[in-house]
Order: structure tokens, then C-alpha cells, then sequence
């Protein structure tokens, strides 16, 4: 008599489901995150997913890590080098990040909200749809960053550079930039709501559809942009939005206001 082995197959892709189940998945390498901690260098590393929640992480070596989706809230990483790392839809809320080295950072979707980034190198980092509300940026180096649709709420941006940055679509409510570089800057539909930008360098920057509702352009220079008298014949009718805000000249001007 010949035994059918289909019944026993059947049974057994059944218990493959269960069996994944039971058994633990950690997304990310056990031994690199030991050798993290105990040696506090972890070059390309994988850390994905890995809680590291209010970690002592000061002057780490990230280079290139991957910490995609990892928790960092309340870290201390000062002065920590995290050049290249992927922190795509990572939690660093509140995390201290003072003198830290992001260039070239990937931190699209990544939370910021409170995080200390004071005189941190953003040089060319990635913080597409970011929330860094509540954040302090104070003296950093933004240069050439992606901030596009990234939440900057109640940020302090004091002497920041982001000279050629894209903040396309970004929201910047109640934001202090007094000082701050944004020479070239791409604003294009940025919503600046209530934000100081008393002495910024806004030369040449790209304001086509921004919002400025009072807000603080004291002393701010705007040579070359769709706000500079001398150029906004050859530009033709501007579509940035000026509502109740301070110009470079001291004057309060309402002039859209009620479109």
C-alpha cells in the first residue's frame, strides 16, 4: 500500500506561519550593538530598530550605521560621529545632539521634536517630512540640507546656515532665524508664521508662494529675491504673501492681508 506524503506536507506549511511567529526577529545585529556599547565604535554597523533610549552615547562612531527606525529618545550623543548614518523614521526626541556630526544623514521622517542639535554639522543631511518641533538649531550647519515639508514649530534657528538648503513646502511657525543664512534658499510655499527673522540673510533666496505672516524681516536682506523692489519688475508679479510683517526698512506692511 502506497502512503501519500500530502497530508503531512499540508500540515507541515501549516506550522510554518506558527513557527515564525514563536521564534523572536530582531531587526538588527546583536553583536554590532554589544560592540556599540562596549567599544562606543560601530562603523557601518546594523542598529535597526535597536532601543537605545536614553543611552550615554557621547563622541560614538556611527560612520555610515544603519538606524533606521531606532529609538534614541533622550540619547546623549554630543559630539558623536554620525557621518552618512540612515536615521529614516528614527525617535530622537529630546535627545541631546550638541556638536554632533550628521553630514550627509539620512533623517527623513525621523522625529527631532526637543532635541538639542546646538553647533551640530548637517552639511547635506536629509530631513525630508522631519518634526523637529521645539528643537534648538542655534549655530549649526545646515548647508545645502533637504528640510522639504519638514514641521520647524517653535524652533530656534539663531545664526544657523542654510545657504542653499531646500525648505520647499516647510512649516516655520513661531521659529526665531534672527541672523540666520539663508542665502539661496529654496522657500517655495514655505508657510512662515510668526517668526523672527530680524538680520537674516535671505540674498537670492527662492520665495515664490511663501507666506510671511507677521513675521520679523527687520534688517533682513532680501537683494535678489521676488521682494527686492529692483527686481521684481524683471520677475514679474510675486506671489509671496506679506501679512502684518516687519521689512528690512522697520515698516510693518499689510499688504496682502486680505487675499
Amino acid at each position: 500500500m502506497k502512503l501519500s506524503i500530502a497530508p503531512f506536507f499540508a500540515r507541515f506549511v501549516c506550522l510554518i506561519p506558527i513557527i515564525l511567529v514563536a521564534k523572536p526577529i530582531y531587526a538588527y545585529d546583536e553583536l554590532d550593538l554589544q560592540t556599540l556599547l562596549t567599544t562606543r565604535i560601530c562603523n557601518d554597523c546594523n542598529l535597526i530598530q535597536a532601543n537605545l533610549d536614553s543611552r550615554n552615547l557621547n563622541d560614538v562612531s556611527l560612520l555610515g550605521a544603519n538606524l533606521r527606525e531606532a529609538n534614541l529618545a533622550n540619547a546623549n550623543l554630543r559630539g558623536a560621529e554620525l557621518i552618512g548614518v540612515d536615521l529614516t523614521d528614527a525617535n530622537l526626541t529630546g535627545a541631546d545632539l550638541t556638536g554632533t556630526d550628521l553630514t550627509g544623514a539620512n533623517l527623513t521622517n525621523a522625529t527631532l521634536s526637543g532635541a538639542d542639535l546646538t553647533g551640530a554639522t548637517l552639511w547635506m543631511s536629509v530631513l525630508r517630512n522631519s518634526s523637529i518641533r521645539g528643537a534648538s538649531l542655534n549655530y549649526s550647519n545646515l548647508k545645502e540640507a533637504d528640510l522639504t515639508g519638514a514641521n520647524l514649530i517653535e524652533v530656534e534657528l539663531v545664526s544657523v546656515t542654510l545657504n542653499n538648503a531646500e525648505l520647499e513646502g516647510a512649516k516655520v511657525w513661531y521659529a526665531n532665524f534672527e541672523n540666520a543664512d539663508l542665502g539661496r534658499a529654496n522657500l517655495k510655499g514655505a508657510e512662515i508664521y510668526e517668526s523672527n527673522l530680524m538680520g537674516a540673510n535671505l540674498k537670492n533666496a527662492k520665495l515664490i508662494g511663501t507666506t510671511f505672516y507677521q513675521s520679523n524681516l527687520n534688517g533682513a536682506d532680501l537683494t535678489g529675491t521676488s521682494l527686492d523692489e529692483e527686481v521684481s519688475t524683471v520677475q514679474g508679479q510675486s506671489t509671496t504673501r506679506l501679512c502684518n510683517t516687519v521689512m528690512p526698512d522697520g515698516e510693518v506692511t499689510n499688504r496682502d492681508c486680505q487675499r
